[in-house]
């Protein structure tokens, strides 16, 4: 399964400190969207002409949600502004989440999906 196949993944990126850190809040995120029945697909290319890839893509509503771990890395974050930069050239449905958001998942993530039109099946 996805789950299955994402949670495999991320035991093999535990030996590089940085991008642990990243997987478990992908890892927190693939669980929260699997635990609300939302479907996804896990680093799906963006389709537009630049090559580019989302951490998630939520079908319904057409969402692309991105995870910004990395703070202080300066190569990081111009690769986020441009991203970014991307997303809103071909007004593409963005769900932004860092840091401060994953701990605040629950409350964060369902009023972000609902700009979109995804409510949850409560």
């Amino acid at each position: 399964s996805k789950k299955k196949t994402l949670e495999r993944n991320l035991k093999q990126s535990v030996g590089n400190d940085r991008h642990y850190v990243r997987s478990m809040a992908e890892l927190v995120i693939a669980n929260w969207l699997f635990a609300e029945g939302i479907a996804y697909a896990y680093e799906k290319r963006v389709p537009i002409k630049e090559d580019i890839y989302c951490d998630f893509y939520i079908p319904k509503g057409n969402v692309y949600v991105e995870f910004w771990g990395l703070e202080d890395d300066e190569a990081y974050i111009k690769r986020k502004e441009q991203k970014i930069e991307l997303y809103k050239k071909y007004n593409l449905n963005l769900i932004e989440i860092d840091n401060n958001t994953i701990n605040n998942i629950d409350d964060y993530l369902p009023k972000e999906l609902l700009k979109f039109g995804v409510s949850l099946n409560l």
